[in-house]
């Protein structure tokens, strides 16, 4: 690995890290993904909804559509998203994603600050995921 930083930066960078490495919001989401990944239920609740919406897309494109069909994929991926979206450990690992998003949105500001003062954040929403670069 190249290093660019000088030795002060790379000091500093370490001790932010450290400190970052450290903080709550870091652990719960750390947590949040652990508690996720074994969920057996939320896993299988994924991967049906991932499955049933790629035969809706797919029955989609074809030339003779079946509506019947169709509806009945429709109805079960809103039910799917339903169970998903009201489970527990969903909700805790969409509001630690939300949590880190909002983490890194400042960090990336911050570093966007250094590297073009003049540029302000008026008009920003502050969410770049939309965005295709500050101006």
């Amino acid at each position: 690995m190249v290093i660019y930083m000088n030795e002060k930066l790379r000091s500093k960078f370490e001790d932010f890290l450290a400190e970052l490495d450290s903080d709550a919001d870091i652990a719960e989401y750390r947590a949040a993904k652990e508690a996720y990944e074994g969920d057996k239920y939320v896993s299988t609740k994924i991967s049906e909804y991932n499955v049933q919406a790629q035969l809706l897309e797919q029955e989609n494109h074809k030339a003779e559509i079946d509506t019947l069909l169709i509806d009945s994929l429709k109805k079960r991926i809103d039910e799917l998203y339903k169970e998903i979206s009201a489970n527990e450990v969903m909700k805790r690992m969409t509001a630690a994603e939300e949590t880190m998003s909002r983490l890194f949105g400042e960090i990336n500001s911050g570093l966007q600050n250094i590297i073009a003062p003049d540029n302000s954040d008026e008009g920003c929403g502050g969410g770049c995921s939309g965005c295709s670069g500050c101006h």
